[in-house]
């Protein structure tokens, strides 16, 4: 059975390295962008880690950070919605 989409807008695959600022920026994992939009993302961390709600999303590459909280958490898997609209993913 195929589970229904949930996301108001769809994710196009990427690969961009993120970094997740967790409790204020106190400490910080590094992990990897598979797809995204202008409104989330989904991103794989290098191992299992309990993550606080709110986090602040860094894409190195566009030197860009971002509020998200976490959507949902599936072992090294995370969904992310980003607290404002990254304009520059438009299609």
């Amino acid at each position: 059975m195929q589970q229904k989409e949930r996301r108001r807008e769809r994710r196009r695959k990427a690969l961009k390295s993120a970094r997740l600022y967790l409790d204020g920026r106190a400490s910080a994992i590094d992990g990897v962008i598979h797809n995204m939009s202008p409104t989330n993302a989904q991103v794989e961390l290098p191992g299992e880690h309990k993550l606080p709600a709110s986090i602040v999303l860094y894409l190195p590459t566009e030197n860009i950070r971002v509020d998200a909280k976490v959507v949902w958490q599936r072992g090294r898997l995370v969904g992310v919605e980003f607290s404002r609209r990254l304009g520059w993913l438009e299609p």
